[in-house]
């Protein structure tokens, strides 16, 4: 019982992990063959129909039975009791097997049946629960040993238990890959606000500087004909921003890649530095900063996300000419600072306003049990943008 209680609550941190689906799944057929007992194991899902579909996960599998399950599984009687929400245990898989092929008669040569019947010369026993999500078969945790065996109630209730963590996990990565395409959908719809509401109103203004300043040149005043070009020389300077910062937003660096640090060298080499900003990237604290170990990558993306936010703050509102970014990380702890030496805000009134994306910023970090604080004030120039988080 301890082995299964230590063998669950990994489980339990696995699935609170920032692995992927195929990760967690692996990790779970390999507990789950180990704490059955069992030999191998393997995780596969089943179409509407009952027809097996794919693989999932496996562990110790036989390379020569990788292909060739998908068929009509659901004619046989232990998918059937899958379908129908039962776990099923088979204590002689080449005696059932045979049974099997003479209930069918001449339906006895199923694709199904036959690659369970090459199954049965690996294995002679199987232990079979199925995945619930929500309220649907979604498929079977399958665990195999090598000699017949008698299975007890006990395997039944802990094969069941262990199915409920995978339904677990699936749902948790459907949950996930929806909140991702919502995200996704939400940025194109800000993406094209900001396309609308800042370089399309720029391009127009800059026609109307030209139109202005062709007018005051055909009467002959060159000097207010000037003024207007300079106007539409700042304006297509800050349409060229807005657009390289849109493009950037449009392809942002993959964390996974280069990790916090190297997302933030390139998101300030092809924003600010290519706009005309001085830059400054300082990292304290990490020996190699490509390995991204150091911090949880989730923590990493709330952190990259901060820092972009700060930066296009610096960017579009401040007018700064000079942004800097030090990331500090010590053995508790991670300090991400973001500094500019634009035009100073009051971060209380632009709080309360929800105005520069400062509540969504403080979110970020309190989610990861960290505080955010904010140095500037109206009318005096520079901010400082300063998050810190705990290394876990």
């Amino acid at each position: 019982r301890r082995q299964v209680a230590e063998g669950m609550r990994g489980i339990m941190n696995v699935l609170n992990s920032s692995r992927s689906l195929r990760e967690i799944l692996d990790f779970i057929v390999q507990q789950a063959s180990r704490l059955l007992g069992a030999d191998a194991g393997f995780i596969a899902r089943f179409d509407a129909e009952g027809h097996w579909l794919t693989f999932g996960a496996s562990h110790a599998w036989p390379p020569d039975l990788a292909e060739g399950g998908e068929g009509t599984l659901a004619s046989t009687r232990g998918n059937r009791a899958l379908l129908n929400r039962q776990p099923f245990a088979i204590g002689d898989l080449p005696a059932y097997l045979e049974d099997e092929r003479r209930h069918l008669g001449s339906e006895g040569l199923s694709p199904g049946l036959e690659w369970q019947q090459r199954v049965a010369r690996h294995f002679g026993a199987v232990l079979a629960a199925p995945l619930v999500v929500k309220d649907c078969v979604y498929g079977a945790l399958a665990v195999y040993y090598c000699q017949r065996r008698e299975l007890t109630d006990e395997d039944y209730r802990l094969s069941m238990t262990l199915a409920d963590q995978i339904a677990l996990a699936i749902e948790n990565a459907q949950l996930r890959e929806r909140a991702e395409q919502a995200a996704a959908s939400a940025e194109r719809s800000r993406l094209a606000r900001e396309l609308h509401d800042s370089v399309t109103q720029n391009l127009y203004s800059l026609t109307l500087y030209g139109e202005a300043a062709a007018r005051q040149m055909s009467a002959g005043q060159n000097q207010i004909a000037a003024e207007y070009l300079r106007d539409l020389s700042d304006t297509a300077q800050e349409a060229l921003r807005e657009m390289r910062l849109l493009i950037f937003e449009l392809r942002p660096p993959a964390l996974e890649k280069g990790g916090l640090v190297g997302a933030l060298q390139a998101r300030l080499d092809a924003v600010e530095k290519r706009g005309g900003l001085g830059v400054e990237l300082r990292v304290e604290g990490l020996e190699d900063p490509a390995d991204d170990r150091w911090l949880p990558l989730p923590v990493q993306q709330e952190l990259y996300h901060l820092a972009k936010e700060a930066l296009n703050n610096s960017l579009k509102h401040a007018r700064a000419q000079k942004v800097q970014v030090c990331l500090l990380v010590d053995e508790g702890s991670v300090q991400l600072t973001i500094s500019d030496d634009g035009t100073g805000f009051d971060p209380a009134t632009a709080g309360e306003q929800g105005g520069l994306g400062l509540p969504g910023m403080r979110e970020r970090v309190q989610r990861n049990g960290g505080n955010l604080e904010i140095e500037s004030a109206a009318g005096v120039r520079g901010t400082r943008v300063i998050a810190r988080v705990a290394r876990v």
